[in-house]
């Protein structure tokens, strides 16, 4: 491997790593920075991984700030990008994620119809990501 080739394994995995204790952080805005940062230069089988991971970082953003259309939008369409990998992918389970990203986003849905308290989607919690 060349030395451009390694430091570039380097930096995708910096700015992963970098990008997940920010998410874990509740830093959902600086985290969809970060992995946007890493996701311009990915090509091949990540790339949808990377830009379903940005998705949950903004709709936990959106939700934050009760934009709860904006959350339910965002979480869309990670599940559909995250669901056609592996239930571990790059470490990360990604079953226990989309499981919990699933049920928040039917919460924002139901928020959005006056079905559950605007209050109480607004306080979710949203999930951690701990590698395996």
């Amino acid at each position: 491997m060349s030395e451009a080739a390694a430091g570039e394994i380097q930096d995708t995995e910096t700015l992963f790593q970098k990008g997940l204790e920010q998410f874990n952080a509740g830093e959902y805005f600086d985290c969809h920075d970060t992995w946007e940062e890493l996701w311009r230069d990915i090509r091949g089988e990540s790339r949808l991984f990377y830009q379903g991971l940005i998705q949950v970082a903004i709709g936990y953003y959106h939700a934050g700030n009760r934009n709860f259309k904006g959350a339910h939008s965002q979480l869309s369409k990670a599940i559909e990008k995250l669901s056609e990998y592996p239930d571990v992918y790059r470490q990360v389970p990604l079953r226990n994620l989309l499981t919990t990203i699933s049920l928040h986003r039917s919460i924002y849905r139901d928020a959005l119809l006056g079905k559950y308290k605007k209050q109480s989607a607004s306080q979710l919690t949203p999930p951690i990501i701990i590698l395996q």
